[in-house]
């Protein structure tokens, strides 16, 4: 053990540093904090939740969890703020292991190109769309997926004995934890061959990216099969995958929209900055591969692959499902572009090796970016604090109205009902918020969270039907909206609360 530390000492040095670094950039979160799904989970429990959302959604391991706190009786707080620890230290971890397989392609005992490797693997882990998969309470087996995908390309790139297995058995395993990050195997595969293989021509790389799509294959073949199970088991019925006959729709759409998002960046990221800082990166690739003639063209085309590979393979898991298009969380991939052009340039090129401005301007973009992503973490989690308090003080004057209805009415609320409004999207996020992402709007006005926050914070039990409950009653208030009468968005008629949700 004594042999093992001190030969892994300065990676448990690095680890440690960025550990308690990241800890602090999270502050926020691991002081408690709500996502709109964590209401979900305390209104109908630990129990329900796993087997209808968790295991019916094919995430096994999160269903065990769920399962497991139920037993233990945890406290929300407890649940929420140990899976953001472990989210991190699995992210943590991973950073790591991405830094060594980095110097292992690019081998220095320079200090100061092994803190570039870290740094350009920390901003490949700890991108900006990684913000949203750590928002929610599912963080701890979505960061364990992205680390058991980048496991299972490297081992794949370096064809060991058995590494075909070996890199199957952990892409089922992903799958199994979050299927959404699926994309950076596909991604980290592209890249590892790419770099493994630069001297040893284009067919091993093709050879590489078959197999990566046949491991794929088979760990969603499974996955699916053990859907199918949970759902015989349970009698419960999954919604995220849908027909196969929508898969030349659901296409075009991506195509179709694909470029809001490279844009907007879902919000997480400033509009257009993403999209600036690729292009002067590829930029700077090229301009440095240029200075080698004979490998120029062929690197150039690398690099541009790469680059497009790791955006498509965001978009992989809505060829089935349109299901949270406009989420961060499904699109890592994206968020890990620069990094992953980083990581190509720095084991491909001597762009960080050599002196010369072309490494000052690529260091100095590097770190702005880390800077960058750093600060929109750090104020989108104050602006999704902000909301949590924001959605607390709207549901006490809720509360209050409710009160007062059921004093002057002489009756019980006891059931809620969404009326869905395409329109005035914008009020799903509060006033003074000024970033509109998934952590930053308001789980009052969000259709699969509203009776668990109400019920929250008023210890009502309020049960969610539909418009059919009572039907006169719905178009009532169907025509308040419409006349726009309705100063707060909710109104009681009879025992039911009503309440106008938006679309994002």
């Amino acid at each position: 053990m004594k042999e093992l530390i001190t030969k892994n000492k300065e990676n448990i040095i690095m680890f440690c540093i960025i550990f308690i670094f990241t800890s602090i950039i999270f502050t926020n979160f691991l002081t408690m904090h709500y996502a709109t799904d964590t209401y979900n989970i305390i209104n109908v429990g630990y129990q329900k939740y796993a087997i209808n959302w968790s295991l019916t959604d094919g995430r096994i391991f999160m269903g065990i969890i769920g399962l497991l706190a139920e037993t233990l009786s945890l406290p929300i707080d407890i649940y929420v703020i140990v899976l953001s620890i472990l989210s991190l230290i699995i992210s943590c971890i991973t950073v790591i292991i991405l830094k060594n397989i980095i110097l292992r392609y690019k081998q220095t005992e320079n200090k100061w190109k092994k803190i570039i490797a870290l740094i350009i693997s920390y901003c490949t882990i700890f991108n900006f769309m990684y913000l949203e998969n750590l928002y929610f309470v599912e963080s701890f087996v979505m960061a364990l997926s992205i680390l058991l995908f980048i496991i299972a390309a490297d081992l794949l790139v370096r064809k060991g004995k058995y590494n075909f297995i070996k890199s199957m058995v952990l892409v089922i395993i992903g799958v199994m934890c979050y299927q959404g990050t699926i994309g950076i195997f596909f991604a980290t595969t592209l890249l590892f061959s790419l770099i493994n293989n630069k001297e040893k021509g284009v067919k091993n790389i093709i050879k590489d990216f078959f197999a990566c799509c046949l491991i794929v294959a088979t760990a969603v073949a499974i996955n699916i099969l053990q859907i199918k199970m949970i759902e015989i088991i349970f009698g419960t019925n999954q919604t995220r995958i849908g027909s196969l006959s929508k898969i030349w729709y659901n296409y075009i759409y991506i195509l179709t929209n694909m470029n809001h998002i490279l844009i907007y960046t879902c919000g997480l990221f400033p509009r257009w900055i993403f999209l600036l800082i690729l292009n002067i990166l590829i930029l700077l690739g090229i301009i440095e591969f240029s200075k080698n003639k004979e490998s120029c063209t062929k690197n150039m085309l690398f690099i541009i692959l790469l680059a497009s590979t790791t955006i498509a393979s965001s978009f992989i898991t809505y060829l089935l499902s349109l299901t949270s298009f406009y989420a961060g969380r499904l699109k890592f991939s994206i968020g890990a572009t620069i990094g992953i052009l980083f990581i190509y340039l720095y084991c491909t090129s001597n762009i960080f090796h050599k002196k010369g401005f072309i490494k000052v301007i690529t260091t100095l973009l590097l770190v702005v970016y880390l800077v960058l992503n750093l600060f929109f973490y750090i104020f989108i989690m104050k602006e999704h604090k902000k909301v949590n308090y924001f959605e607390k003080q709207e549901v006490i004057q809720i509360n209050e109205y409710i009160k007062q209805y059921e004093k002057e009415n002489n009756t019980e609320v006891k059931y809620i009902v969404d009326y869905i409004s395409n329109e005035n999207f914008i009020k799903l996020y509060y006033n003074g918020i000024k970033t509109h992402n998934i952590l930053t709007y308001s789980a009052v006005r969000s259709n699969w969270s509203n009776d668990g926050v109400i019920n929250y914070y008023t210890g009502r039990k309020l049960e969610k039907v539909d418009k059919k409950h009572n039907e006169k009653a719905y178009n009532e208030y169907e025509n308040l909206v419409n006349e726009d009468k309705l100063e707060n968005g909710y109104k009681c008629i009879e025992d039911t609360l009503y309440i106008t949700q938006y679309m994002h």
